[in-house]
């Protein structure tokens, strides 16, 4: 079933200040680099996750009588239901000047219809592929099992990690193009690491820092340098000199 471009609806721009969608094998390490994103930018940021959207579908009446076949055959679900559920998922409250974490797009269509379809504007958008072999994307999940980080992934056996990396592999050229024709800030990280706060995340922000320079000062940092009992400058007047 191929991609349809109005399956996401126009959103008011505006509201979300940039947005940053994460690529990778399983046991890449994207869902744990969302979470990092979210406590670094709190409280304005909105993490989207799309296996979470796509699982908590499956709970809804009706939903496998229409996509089953999908579920059953071990296929990816369509472009447009990802739209469609991510879209609800944003036309939920938004904080002023959101920031939006997808974690994170398969498909080209699915990454095409956030940057042309009003969520964000490109020059505003990152798509950050974090590249990972098998190799180590199985032996971060065996290190994630033995230290019972993420329990609720452990029927990932083997088999589902490599169908995933193949997967990844033959959809990478795709999500990577798309990016640059729609002048997305592409950044692609090669990694083989466990920890993925020390030694990963650091290198995302490095990367990242052109677009997150649209983000406004945060109040803590806006009154960092206020002086205890010091009055701010109405909006309109000039503080004294």
């Amino acid at each position: 079933m191929g991609w349809r471009g109005n399956s996401f609806k126009k959103l008011n721009i505006c509201k979300i200040m940039i947005s940053i969608s994460l690529h990778g094998p399983p046991f890449s390490g994207k869902s744990t680099a969302a979470t990092l994103l979210s406590n670094e930018f709190s409280p304005r940021v909105i993490t989207v996750s799309i296996g979470k959207l796509c699982r908590g579908a499956q709970l809804v009446a009706g939903f496998r009588s229409q996509y089953g076949h999908f579920l059953q055959s071990g296929k990816e679900l369509p472009d447009e239901l990802i739209a469609r559920l991510v879209n609800k998922r944003l036309q939920s409250d938004l904080p002023s000047d959101a920031i939006v974490v997808f974690d994170s797009f398969r498909t080209r269509g699915q990454l095409h219809g956030v940057v042309t379809k009003g969520f964000v504007e490109p020059r505003r958008a990152a798509a950050v592929v974090l590249e990972c072999e098998e190799s180590a994307c199985q032996d971060r999940a065996n290190y994630q099992r033995s230290m019972k980080q993420d329990g609720s992934r452990d029927t990932d056996d083997q088999r589902t990690i490599t169908n995933g990396c193949n997967y990844f592999k033959e959809n990478l050229p795709g999500i990577k193009e798309e990016a640059s024709l729609a002048g997305m800030l592409l950044v692609t990280i090669r990694h083989a690491s466990r920890d993925i706060e020390k030694e990963v995340f650091p290198e995302i922000l490095a990367a990242i820092a052109p677009i997150t320079r649209y983000l406004l000062p945060s109040r803590r940092e806006s009154t960092a340098t206020e002086q205890p009992g010091q009055r701010r400058p109405e909006r309109g007047h000039r503080a004294p000199r």
